[in-house]
C-alpha cells in the first residue's frame, strides 16, 4: 500500500500542481461573448481553459514551427484556439498583418512578452498606451542617423578586436554564436551605457544576460511557469531573480556614475579619435531627466537602457550569425560580397568604415535582407487586443491574443517562389516591385516597428565587412540540417552554428 502511494506520489503532485494552476489561471478566463464569437473562427476543438497549452508545452522546441504550420495548413488563413484561459489567433496572411501592424489601435504587446517584464519593466518594448506614445516620441530623435554615425568607431574597433582573436582559430571550426554574441554585447554596452565590460564584473554581467535570456525563453513556453506565483517559488524563478539582481545592479551603478559626471561637467561628453563629441544612449536619457525630473527618474532610465541592451544584443548577434552561416554555405555569394568590399576599399585595410562606405554596400544589404527573410531575428510578433479586430470575413474579439508568425510567412511559396533558396536578388528593385509591403517584416512594421533597425543594419554591415575582409567562412553543415527554435529570438538548437575559417590571401 505504502509502496503504491510512493510510486503514485509524483503523479499526484503533478496533477495537483496543474489543478491549482488552472484555478489561478481561471481569473483570466475570457468573457462569454468571446466564446460565441470564437465559434465562428477557424481552429481546432480544445480542452476547456487550458486549450492547446499542454500540447505546446509537450512539444520539443524545434517542432513548434511545424506544429503551427500544420494548424495553418488545415485552417487557413488563420487559426484560433484556447490557451490557458484566453483565445489565441495566429496568422501569416500579409493582408491580416497589415491590418494588425499599421493601426495605432492594436499596439499593446501580446502575452508572450509577459516573461520579459521583470527584466525590462515597461520600457519601450513592453509599454503601452500613453506611456508608449510619450517614450517613442522622446526616444526617436536619439536614433537619427547623424547620432548613430558617431558610434561607427566603436563598432569598427570591436570588429577589429574580434578579427585579432579569430586569427588564433584559423583552419579550425568555431561556433559563431560564442564569438559574435560577445562582440555585439560589447558594442551595445559601450554605445548604450558609455562603458566597457572588463574584469570580473563584466564576466558576471555577460553570464547574467545569457542566463536571463534563456529563462525568458523557458518561461514563455512552459505554462506552469507563466503564473507569477508558481514562477516565483520555482527553481527557474530563483535563478532569474539572481540574474536580474546582477543586471539591474550593473545598470544602476552606471546610471549613478554617469549622472554624477553629468552634473559635474554640466553634460557628459566623450571625445573620439577625431575630436568630435560622442554621447552614449544613456547620456541622452540623463539629459532628458535633468531637464525635466518628472519626465524620467532613475528607474525609468534603467528600464530603457535594459530594453536597448536586450533588443540590441541578441537580435543583432543572431542576425550576424545566420548571415555568416548562409554565406559559408554559399561560397559564390560570399565571393560577390567580398568583391563589392574590394571595389569600395581597394587593396588597403578598411579600419575606418564610414557612412559613405555603408551607402555603397548595396549587394551586402540585399544579402542581409535575404538572411533576415529566412531567419528573422524575432520570428513571432503578437498583440493583445483591447478592442475587436476585423480581418476580412473574421472578427477577432477583444481580450484575445493575435500572433504573426513571420518566420512562416517569409517562407510562404505564395509570397516567395522557391522560398527555401538563399537568393539575395529577391531584394533587387526589380524583384521587390509589386511585393506586398507587409509580406516582409524582420523589424516589425507600422507605428510600433523596431526603433533600432538602422543601428542594427549599420552595425551588421561594419562587422561583416571586417570579418569577410580577413577570413573565408566555410560551412560544416548545410542550412537544412540546422533546426531552429522560435523563442524570443530565433536560435539554432543547442545554440551552435559551426563554421570553418581560413585567412584570405590579401589579409594582413
Amino acid at each position: 500500500m505504502w509502496l503504491m502511494i510512493l510510486l503514485l506520489a509524483p503523479f499526484l503532485l503533478i496533477f495537483l500542481y496543474f489543478f491549482v494552476a488552472l484555478i489561478i489561471c481561471y481569473k483570466w478566463d475570457t468573457p462569454k461573448r468571446n466564446y460565441v464569437m470564437a465559434k465562428k473562427l477557424p481552429g481546432p476543438k480544445t480542452l476547456p481553459i487550458i486549450g492547446l497549452a499542454l500540447d505546446i508545452a509537450l512539444l520539443k522546441p524545434h517542432d513548434i514551427f511545424d506544429f503551427v504550420a500544420g494548424l495553418l495548413d488545415r485552417w487557413k488563413p488563420l487559426v484560433t484556439f484556447r490557451n490557458i484561459g484566453y483565445f489565441c489567433c495566429i496568422t501569416t496572411n500579409p493582408d491580416h498583418v497589415e491590418e494588425i501592424l499599421k493601426s495605432t489601435k492594436y499596439i499593446s504587446k501580446g502575452l508572450e512578452y509577459f516573461p520579459i517584464i521583470p527584466w525590462l519593466r515597461t520600457g519601450l518594448l513592453t509599454s503601452k498606451g500613453e506611456k508608449w506614445v510619450a517614450r517613442r516620441k522622446m526616444l526617436t530623435p536619439t536614433f537619427h542617423f547623424e547620432i548613430l554615425e558617431q558610434y561607427l568607431p566603436i563598432i569598427n574597433q570591436n570588429a577589429l578586436d574580434l578579427c585579432d582573436k579569430l586569427t588564433s582559430h584559423v583552419f579550425s571550426e568555431i561556433n559563431l554564436i560564442t564569438h559574435i554574441s560577445r562582440l555585439t554585447l560589447n558594442v551595445i554596452v559601450e554605445t548604450a551605457m558609455g562603458t566597457k565590460l572588463h574584469g570580473q564584473e563584466g564576466e558576471e554581467y555577460i553570464k547574467a544576460v545569457t542566463k536571463a535570456c534563456a529563462m525568458v525563453m523557458k518561461r514563455a513556453q512552459d505554462p506552469t511557469l507563466f503564473n507569477d506565483y508558481f514562477f516565483y517559488f520555482s527553481w527557474s524563478g530563483y535563478q532569474t531573480r539572481k540574474c536580474l539582481k546582477t543586471l539591474h545592479q550593473f545598470t544602476e551603478n552606471v546610471i549613478k556614475e554617469r549622472r554624477a559626471e553629468y552634473r559635474k561637467k554640466k553634460q557628459n561628453l566623450t571625445e573620439n579619435s577625431e575630436g568630435r563629441k560622442r554621447k552614449a544612449f544613456l547620456d541622452f536619457l540623463i539629459e532628458f531627466s535633468e531637464q525635466d525630473p518628472d519626465l524620467m527618474n532613475d528607474l525609468d532610465i534603467r528600464e530603457e537602457v535594459d530594453t536597448f541592451m536586450f533588443e540590441g544584443h541578441d537580435t543583432t548577434a543572431m542576425s550576424l550569425c545566420w548571415t555568416l552561416f548562409l554565406l559559408a554555405s554559399h561560397q559564390e555569394i560570399q565571393d560577390k560580397v567580398v568583391s563589392e568590399i574590394e571595389d569600395i576599399f581597394g587593396p588597403q585595410e578598411c579600419k575606418d568604415i564610414r557612412k559613405e562606405h555603408l551607402k555603397k554596400m548595396e549587394y551586402l544589404e540585399k544579402v542581409l535582407k535575404e538572411s533576415l527573410r529566412l531567419y528573422p531575428s524575432v520570428p513571432y510578433i503578437s498583440r493583445w487586443l483591447e478592442q475587436d479586430l476585423v480581418l476580412g470575413e473574421y472578427t477577432i474579439p477583444a481580450q484575445s491574443n493575435i500572433g504573426i508568425m513571420s518566420y512562416l510567412m517569409h517562407r510562404s511559396p505564395e509570397l516567395y517562389p522557391d522560398p527555401e533558396k538563399f537568393d539575395p536578388e529577391r531584394f533587387s528593385k526589380e524583384n521587390s516591385a509589386g511585393r506586398h509591403p507587409f509580406a516582409y517584416i524582420p523589424f516589425s512594421a507600422g507605428p510600433r516597428n523596431c526603433i533600432g533597425q538602422r543601428f542594427a543594419m549599420m552595425e551588421e554591415k561594419v562587422i561583416l565587412t571586417q570579418l569577410l575582409r580577413k577570413f573565408r567562412f566555410e560551412a560544416v553543415s548545410s542550412p537544412d540540417q540546422v533546426k531552429c527554435i522560435p523563442y524570443v529570438v530565433l536560435r539554432p538548437l543547442n545554440s551552435e552554428l559551426m563554421v570553418r575559417i581560413t585567412p584570405r590571401r590579401n589579409a594582413e
